[in-house]
C-alpha cells in the first residue's frame, strides 16, 4: 500500500512496505526516487536503525541497515501536508528490547522535512543509530556534484563519507539546487550502486546523513537507549 500527500508544488509518495519514499518532486521535478540499481536490486529511500550497515549484525543478529526497511509500517496521522507512519520492531534473543520507529514527513511550501523516532519501549539499554539512505535523483548524471562546494565524485566512486553541517548545499551537474538541513546527524554517506564490473549507476547518487559513522560508535556509550527513552533526527529539503 502507498500514501501520498502534495501540496505547495510538492508531491510525495510513500510505500508502507519498507517505509520508503517512492518519489518526492518539487513542481514536477524528481528529487528522490526509485532506481533499478546495476547490481540487480532496486533502490529507494529508506531508514537504516537501529544499525546503519553491517554494525550490530555479528553481535546483534541484526540485518544490515536494520529492520525497519522489511516490514509493513502503518498508518498514524495522515493529511494533505502531514504524514507520520510508525512500525514495531520486536526483541530478539541477541538484541534485547522493543523499537518503536516513527517517521513524519511535513510539506511546507518552502520545504520537506523528514524525521526519525526511535523509541525503546520495553527491554535491555540497546546501542541504536539512525541514518537517510536517500536516493538523489540524477538524470544528467551525478559526476560534477558539489557538496558544500566541494566535488564528491572521488568519495562516491569509494564509498566514501565527508562530514555533515547544520546546512549543506548540493549543486547538481545540471544546475540542480538543494539546501539540506540536518539536526543530529554528523556525517554524510557518498555512494552509487555497482556490479561486478565496477560499473556505477549515473541515475542516482546516494547522499546520506547519518547519526554518526564513528567505528567506535555503535555500543559506545553515547549510542546506548535505555529502556522507555528515545532519540530522533531529521533531514530538510528545501529546493535553492
Amino acid at each position: 500500500m502507498k500514501k501520498n500527500i502534495s501540496v505547495f508544488s510538492w508531491d510525495l509518495t510513500v510505500d508502507l512496505q519498507g517505509g520508503r519514499i517512492e518519489e518526492l518532486s518539487y513542481k514536477e521535478t524528481l528529487i528522490l526516487g526509485v532506481f533499478q540499481r546495476v547490481d540487480g536490486k532496486v533502490g529507494s529511500t529508506h531508514v537504516c536503525t537501529p544499525n546503519y550497515h553491517s554494525e550490530g549484525t555479528k553481535e546483534y543478529g541484526l540485518p544490515i541497515h536494520g529492520a525497519p526497511r522489511n516490514v509493513v509500517w502503518e498508518v498514524k496521522t495522515d493529511d494533505s501536508a502531514y504524514l507520520s507512519v510508525y512500525c514495531n520492531i520486536p526483541a530478539t534473543d541477541l538484541y534485547k528490547a522493543d523499537l518503536y520507529v516513527e517517521q513524519i514527513f511535513e510539506l511546507t511550501k518552502d520545504s520537506f522535512k523528514q524525521t526519525v523516532i526511535v523509541e525503546n519501549t520495553k527491554g535491555e539499554t540497546v546501542p541504536v543509530n539512525i541514518a537517510i539512505h536517500d536516493y538523489w535523483a540524477t538524470p544528467g548524471g551525478w559526476r560534477g556534484t558539489k557538496v558544500n562546494g566541494i566535488y564528491i565524485e572521488s568519495e562516491v566512486i569509494k564509498d566514501g563519507q565527508c562530514k555533515a553541517r547544520k546546512s549543506n548545499t548540493i549543486v547538481f551537474p545540471d544546475k540542480r539546487k538543494f539546501k539540506l538541513k540536518l539536526q543530529d546527524f554528523s556525517d554524510l554517506r557518498l555512494w552509487s550502486a555497482r556490479n561486478g564490473k565496477n560499473e556505477l549507476n549515473e541515475d542516482f547518487v546516494c547522499i546520506e546523513p547519518i547519526m554518526t559513522l564513528g567505528k567506535n560508535y555503535f555500543g559506545s556509550k553515547q549510542s546506548m537507549l535505555k529502556e522507555g527513552k528515545a532519540l530522533g533526527a531529521s533531514q530538510e529539503i528545501l529546493v535553492a
